[in-house]
């Protein structure tokens, strides 16, 4: 079940919250007709765009609207995930294959973590958890996104203006999903947790 729960879990950053919306409006029908694991799948995935929305939404509170593409990119360009992952732990580079120890669920005396350099993500295989520099910033200090973007682009030189607060004229669209999501998450309580399907 934790392969389904993470397969459900996916990496939001790029997905815009209308298409998240969208998404969730799609699988409340889907959920009814389903069941077994494809049932279980469904929920995992609904909650988790819940979740996501739920981060945006304090994310918006705190006055910031969006992340920058290029900025990420030049970040993403400039900064190699070994070198991100050897702030925090141990990386080996062994038979043409690249390791850490995962120190995020305790001791780990083999090396758990996997390095995919080609596509500048990491992986443990025994907590389920890693992904880009960002996520593993955000994994391993504990920190929202935002932070962990200034962290890294302080790294590189980067100077980032700080984040505004949102206009106050809002295009029509843009306030209609948020709409839409603070009614998603103001029914959430009640609508399909975890605790029915574990």
């Amino acid at each position: 079940m934790d392969l389904i729960k993470s397969l459900a879990e996916t990496n939001m950053r790029g997905i815009s919250s209308s298409d998240i919306v969208c998404e969730i409006q799609s699988l409340r029908e889907q959920i009814e007709e389903s069941s077994g694991e494809h049932h279980y799948y469904l929920l995992c995935r609904f909650n988790h765009l819940l979740n996501e929305l739920e981060r945006r939404s304090r994310l918006n509170d705190k006055g910031i609207r969006t992340t920058n593409n290029e900025i990420i990119q030049t970040i993403k360009e400039k900064i190699k995930i070994e070198d991100v992952l050897a702030w925090y732990t141990d990386v080996y580079y062994h038979n043409k294959n690249w390791t850490y120890r995962c120190t995020l669920h305790g001791k780990d005396s083999h090396p758990s973590g996997k390095i995919y350099i080609d596509q500048s993500k990491a992986w443990c295989h025994v907590c389920n958890q890693g992904g880009d520099i960002f996520d593993i910033v955000q994994l391993f200090e504990r920190m929202e996104l935002n932070e962990a973007i200034k962290k890294l682009a302080n790294y590189i030189g980067l100077e980032l203006k700080p984040f505004n607060k949102r206009p106050t004229d809002h295009d029509e669209r843009l306030r209609q999903v948020e709409l839409k999501t603070d009614h998603l998450l103001k029914g959430r309580k009640t609508t399909y947790p975890y605790t029915e399907i574990e």
